[in-house]
Formats: C-alpha cells, structure tokens, sequence
C-alpha cells in the first residue's frame, strides 16, 4: 500500500508539474513579446 500511494503522489505530481510547465510556456512568452513591445 505505501508503495502504491508513493506512486500515486509521484504521478499526481508529475501531472501537475506537466500542466505548470505548459502554463509557463504559454504565459511566458506573451510577457516576453510586451516586454520587447
């Protein structure tokens, strides 16, 4: 069950971590073009 449940913490932060990143991305470069604007 411990093995399991460190599994489940392990994906559930990846799949958070995965949409943090793809969040960045996409707000990243807007703030990066009205920087340069």
């Amino acid at each position: 069950d411990v093995c399991l449940s460190s599994t489940r913490v392990a994906v559930e932060f990846y799949h958070a971590a995965r949409d943090a990143i793809l969040l960045y991305e996409v707000v990243v470069p807007v703030k990066g073009e009205n920087i340069v604007k």
